[in-house]
């Protein structure tokens, strides 16, 4: 049920990492002050504040990488969406993606990265819900990318020429291959 994942989700915040997390810099301290103070003035309760903690562990532990928080700290600001360079699938719609595989893949750490995420875009508690499997209130195009993600994830091996053709009716080829990657990304943690 929902308010079962919810909990699983919160108990998983409890949780002793393997990594420790790098100490928190000026920049995600003031952005996490910036955020107390908005959300002080609306009353509601914020559902995260500063970075989701992927972006953090790479910039403390991959910097001769090239990974930094500043653009990670402007996106949190403006709460704008990762730059997928051109990507031609809407950025709510690839997080929908990366939901479900991670559903089923049982990870409250994917899953509480995502749901900050898809919360922070507007999905509403009841519409997320759907996403666990009542997919009636999606759209048809949407239901047919999440039920091929959701075999391409699990059962690969059984994927037909026929599994694509309800996918292929609403996206273009390009498109296809987006979902495909996004879909293997996802179940690799990538």
């Amino acid at each position: 049920t929902r308010d079962a994942m919810k909990r699983a989700l919160d108990a998983s915040k409890e949780s002793v990492t393997r990594l420790p997390l790098p100490p928190l810099t000026a920049g995600e301290k003031a952005l996490i002050d910036e955020q107390r103070a908005a959300f002080a003035k609306t009353g509601e309760q914020p559902r995260r504040f500063g970075l989701g903690n992927n972006g953090r562990m790479r910039a403390w532990y991959l910097t001769e990488y090239g990974f930094s928080l500043d653009n990670d700290v402007a996106r949190a600001r403006t709460n704008a969406p990762r730059d997928r360079g051109d990507s031609s699938l809407d950025s709510a719609f690839r997080t929908q993606l990366f939901w479900i595989v991670s559903r089923g893949n049982n990870c409250t750490y994917c899953l509480g990265h995502q749901e900050s995420s898809l919360a922070a875009g507007g999905m509403s508690d009841d519409l997320l819900a759907a996403l666990d499997g009542d997919w009636s209130e999606f759209s048809e195009s949407e239901r047919a990318a999440f039920e091929f993600a959701r075999k391409l994830s699990f059962e690969p091996w059984a994927l037909t020429d026929k599994d694509f053709v309800p996918v292929k009716s609403h996206y273009s080829d390009r498109q296809l291959v987006e979902l495909v990657q996004q879909v293997i990304k996802t179940r690799i943690g990538f």
